[in-house]
């Protein structure tokens, strides 16, 4: 499963609409005024916050030390950061391994190696390369990456990953010998978000569509293209769909479109949340039976089923491209976007700390 990481500096990309054409730090911009975070992940233990840029930069927070014990908002520093030789698109919290999506590879460290400042370039523990088609020159952005847990071992271990990529492509990988599975085909432009429940995959994709699968097969199962019902398409936003997320009944999605509730069995509309006032949705999760949205707006909203607000938190953001959170053991959420600032809830109805990445 182990691989060199190689540099890549003149790779083409589209992540959640961030442009990057070099990998190259000494080549970016200002990071105080053009910082862009895409991903974040909290550490099982629930300590630990991590969150990751488009400079290849992932801060670490020691969240019960330096923000749960704290009151009053006030500015948090990072107690220490970990550089990489490509932008984090994704973070994804294991029992063992914070996964990383960077552009062509996914790779994890094991906890211990990041929880304390050793050093700024810790080892990898291990490293998946993503396929490169031979008419293709560029590496592909990993967006999205999640666990499947329909195979978790006894000891809580898990043995399958998914990775919604920019080569519009989703991928099954093999953790314990880091080989392909299987590939999932049908979108038409890059993969924004997945969402995985029981045997079933929902990918959202720059095409307008959501596409539905089944672990065991490749082929396409039922495909929802939120942009053609005139009721939720916005086209002056476009019919790109930014991020969803599945339950038993449920699928939640959005992005140009307007952001939707549908009937999983019978991919009907349920509600059309026009209550949100945004520019594109780039976060869509179900939690604590309330809808999560973000996306072009400095706001986070929690909505009931029926379209109502249940509490708007304003950020510091101009954009939200991540939302992490925890139940337990500890109730905390982080979000985070275009701004060289995180903030931290340690509810879910107002910001409680704001966090540093400068």
């Amino acid at each position: 499963m182990l691989q060199s990481n190689s540099r890549n500096l003149t790779t083409y990309s589209v992540t959640n609409f961030v442009l990057s054409f070099y990998d190259s730090k000494e080549t970016m911009c200002d990071e105080t005024f053009y910082n862009t975070s895409l991903a974040q992940a909290i550490s099982p233990c629930g300590n630990f916050l991590f969150v990751g840029n488009t400079y290849g930069q992932i801060f670490v927070f020691n969240l019960r030390k330096n923000c749960i014990s704290l009151s009053g908002e006030m500015c948090i520093q990072p107690t220490h950061k970990v550089s990489c030789s490509k932008r984090i698109c994704a973070l994804f919290s294991s029992p063992l391994f914070l996964i990383v999506g960077s552009v062509g590879e996914i790779y994890g460290w094991h906890w211990n190696d990041l929880k304390l400042p050793q050093t700024e370039t810790p080892s990898v523990a291990w490293t998946i390369q993503i396929p490169i088609s031979g008419d293709v020159l560029h590496r592909a952005d990993v967006n999205s990456v999640m666990l499947l847990k329909e195979d978790a071992t006894e000891n809580g271990n898990f043995s399958t990953l998914l990775a919604g990529c920019g080569d519009n492509k989703l991928y099954m990988f093999n953790l314990e010998d880091g080989k392909l599975v299987r590939t999932f085909e049908g979108h038409l432009s890059y993969i924004h978000g997945i969402s995985i429940l029981g045997s079933s995959v929902a990918s959202a994709s720059e095409d307008g569509s959501v596409r539905l699968w089944d672990i065991r097969q490749s082929s396409v199962t039922a495909c929802v293209e939120p942009f053609r019902n005139d009721s939720i398409a916005r086209p002056s936003i476009g019919k790109w769909i930014g991020d969803v997320d599945l339950s038993e009944q449920w699928m939640v999605c959005g992005g140009g479109p307007r952001l939707a509730l549908w009937h999983v069995r019978t991919l009907s509309v349920g509600t059309i949340f026009k209550s949100v006032k945004d520019e594109g949705i780039h976060v869509s999760k179900f939690l604590e039976d309330k809808v999560l949205a973000a996306g072009a707006s400095s706001s986070v909203f929690f909505l009931s089923y029926k379209d109502k607000i249940q509490a708007e938190i304003e950020t510091s953001q101009i954009t939200v491209y991540s939302v992490a959170y925890q139940l337990d053991p500890t109730k905390v959420m982080s979000i985070a976007g275009s701004s060289s600032k995180v903030d931290l809830c340690t509810n879910f109805y107002y910001r409680d700390h704001v966090l540093s990445l400068i």
